[in-house]
């Protein structure tokens, strides 16, 4: 399963990445998305983490998603249009 895993291919990620995150998810430990932040910014990816102490698995209430969509929209425009 490791070989198959994402996280054992987290050195192959060359561009920008935009992680987000519920500190409450039930199925995906935080830790596991630090990991994945730790170990990208490491290798000198940029790397936007949205961790948010509220949600879960799944954003449900509405200034989450707000926030959520926000900086989705942010990531993208800075990195689809060559913003920085």
């Amino acid at each position: 399963m490791l070989a198959r895993s994402p996280v054992s291919r987290l050195d192959c990620i060359s561009k920008p990445l935009l992680v987000i995150h519920g500190a409450n998810d039930v199925r995906v430990a935080q830790a596991q998305a630090d990991l994945v932040v730790e170990t990208v910014r490491a290798i000198g990816v940029e790397v936007d983490y949205l961790l948010n102490e509220r949600e879960g698995h799944w954003f449900i209430n509405e200034d989450s998603n707000i926030e959520l969509y926000q900086r989705i929209e942010r990531f993208l425009a800075r990195h689809l249009r060559g913003e920085h």
